[in-house]
């Protein structure tokens, strides 16, 4: 216990997940499977009529002679057919009471969710095997494990970097796998007291799954009465020294579906989740509460994403309210989705964007710290392939959300020429266009020329909704998308 009141942050950080985990071994035990349900179809006629069916077929195959068998076989097949119909009969109609009900009562809940997903869990059935850049198929778990991870968790490099993006790495100090201190003298973040650690904590899922160390917020909270003031402790060690623990670093990577219509035999059909340590959430969120009260001002009010009281009901009136206080007779809208948003978020221009947000230096060196060394490990059958992560964000972290707000906040905040407007939800993006005629829509005015900084890879680029590309839209450069001024 007097490791926990080290001054040395990776001392104090050790031996706080120490404790919880020899608490946890000690005194909770290992989680059983629990035993299988019954579908919510299932009544006791059912149970009767399969407990008779399997005398039957018992009977069946103790016959000792071929006219009683047949005899009993043509029992048997009766009583199965019967039983097969009125199990049919169970589950049409609780299907129909559930979706009357439910989904009445619910628009947006389970049913829509089964319509959806077509009743299974995008992380079902993972193929052993995907597709090669060949196009030929991986034909092992481990070389699958590492294509997935390959594509899904792509890497930073400084091959044919332009000039301007070797000087955005001079003056930030990231390097491809490393950072440069902070030059700042500002103070420290300000401390946590033990009130805000557990509303921390308390914002946190029970229910959520933990990370590789298997201890949940369920857990923390029951650890909290004997714990607060250690944890309370780490996280000003934390604070103090600008610095994350190496500890809370590690990610178990877990790889779902996008969606069932995908091809489960291409990498980029599948989404990386991160498994983070809670107590490294917990921190986060004290650490992000202070991000935003240096940032909040500086936010663009055209992202409606990942911001309080706002939803995609507010994205869409503002794209109406707008259209219609146009005077011309045509709005064009073209929709963006930019992909692999999280995952190829360039270090360097984030640690602009957060200077030039108002954040203080402090913030930014312990946000360089979070992302430094980070390690994602994923499990795929017997194998287990890693990788360290050079660029991007975790997605599952508390941190990505706002991270993803600054990268963006540039093209937001820059006022657009008349007749245009840009909207933002998360990595959605609508720009809207107004013109008196159709040939109008295909110009943008000189002196359009918006800056969105978020990736440094071809793979991270916008990908416009429409099936034809509107002429103009460049694709995105190393580091930085132009929409030119002769854009669109």
């Amino acid at each position: 216990m007097t490791d926990l009141e080290s001054p040395d942050l990776e001392t104090s950080a050790a031996a706080l997940m120490r404790v919880l985990t020899e608490t946890c071994a000690e005194r909770m035990g290992i989680v059983r499977i629990k035993k299988r349900k019954p579908p919510p179809w299932w009544n006791q006629s059912l149970d009767r009529e399969l407990s008779n069916l399997r005398r039957w077929r018992t009977r069946l195959r103790n016959a000792r002679n071929a006219f009683g068998k047949r005899v009993i076989r043509n029992s048997y097949e009766k009583l199965k057919q019967r039983f097969n119909m009125n199990c049919f009969k169970a589950r049409r109609d609780s299907w129909r009471s559930f979706v009357t009900d439910i989904g009445n009562r619910e628009p947006w809940g389970p049913v829509y969710t089964w319509l959806k997903t077509g009743g299974l869990r995008p992380s079902q059935n993972l193929p052993v095997s995907i597709r090669r850049e060949n196009g030929s198929f991986t034909d092992s778990l481990e070389e699958t494990g590492k294509r997935l991870i390959e594509i899904l968790v792509p890497g930073d490099t400084s091959d044919g970097e332009s000039p301007e993006q070797t000087a955005i790495r001079a003056v930030t100090g990231v390097r491809v796998g490393s950072f440069d201190p902070e030059t700042g003298e500002d103070e420290p973040p300000n401390a946590c007291d033990v009130e805000e650690v557990k509303r921390a904590i308390w914002r946190m899922d029970p229910k959520k799954s933990p990370g590789a160390d298997g201890i949940t917020a369920k857990i923390l909270r029951q650890a909290w009465p004997v714990l607060a003031e250690h944890i309370t402790n780490v996280f000003n060690v934390c604070l103090r020294s600008r610095m994350f623990p190496n500890a809370w670093k590690l990610a178990r990577l877990v790889v779902i579906l996008k969606s069932t219509g995908k091809d489960r035999a291409e990498a980029k059909s599948y989404r990386p989740i991160s498994l983070l340590p809670v107590v490294s959430k917990a921190l986060e969120h004290v650490i992000i509460d202070r991000i935003r009260a240096d940032t909040d001002p500086s936010m663009s009010k055209r992202q409606f994403g990942f911001t309080k009281n706002l939803s995609t009901v507010d994205a869409m009136h503002h794209a109406l309210n707008w259209t219609k206080s146009r005077q011309e007779k045509y709005v064009f809208a073209v929709f963006l989705d930019i992909s692999g948003a999280f995952d190829c978020l360039w270090w360097a221009q984030l640690v602009v964007d957060m200077r030039s947000a108002g954040c203080r230096s402090g913030l930014v060196e312990l946000t360089k710290s979070y992302l430094d060394g980070r390690r994602a490990v994923m499990q795929i059958g017997d194998r287990t392939v890693a990788k360290t992560l050079t660029k991007g964000c975790p997605q599952g972290s508390e941190y990505g959300p706002d991270l993803w707000k600054l990268a963006v906040n540039p093209l937001l905040s820059a006022d657009p020429p008349a007749g245009t407007e840009i909207i933002a939800y998360a990595d959605d993006l609508a720009l809207l266009i107004s013109g008196e005629n159709r040939a109008e829509l295909g110009v943008v005015e000189t002196n359009y020329s918006a800056e969105h900084r978020y990736g440094r890879s071809s793979e991270n680029s916008p990908s416009p909704r429409p099936s034809r590309r509107p002429s103009g839209l460049r694709e995105i450069y190393p580091g930085q998308t132009w929409i030119s001024d002769s854009a669109l």
